[in-house]
């Protein structure tokens, strides 16, 4: 049987409710470096994530599913799912960086007082 890859995710964890609806659905699914990301997470970056992969026959199907899924969680909540598209996401940078900015002040300030 051939594989196909339908998706990557930086935690296994993520990974998990996207399997069960696939498996819901009839889809078989196998996911790969799973248990090496779980004992170490810092390697997911470097060996790619945790690859969801499904039968090749099942692939559009599967990704509909995920797709639409998607779609849904978006829909409920709209402020986890913020893109570079969107103009909040601007707005939520613009205050992370301010913050940034005022913690590296303050140990400048304390560090240069003693």
């Amino acid at each position: 049987m051939r594989w196909t890859l339908i998706n990557t995710y930086t935690h296994p964890m993520d990974a998990q409710t996207d399997i069960l609806l696939l498996e819901s659905e009839g889809i078989e699914c196998r996911l790969d470096n799973a248990q090496t990301i779980t004992v170490d997470p810092l390697l997911s970056q470097a060996i790619g994530g945790a690859k969801l992969w499904v039968p090749e026959g099942d692939s559009i199907r599967a990704t509909e599913l995920l797709q639409g899924a998607l779609a849904l969680r978006k829909q409920a909540h709209p402020d986890e799912y913020l893109s570079h598209n969107d103009p909040d996401w601007a707005r939520w940078l613009t205050r992370g960086l301010l913050i940034v900015a005022v913690i590296i002040i303050l140990l400048v300030v304390v560090i240069i007082g003693r």
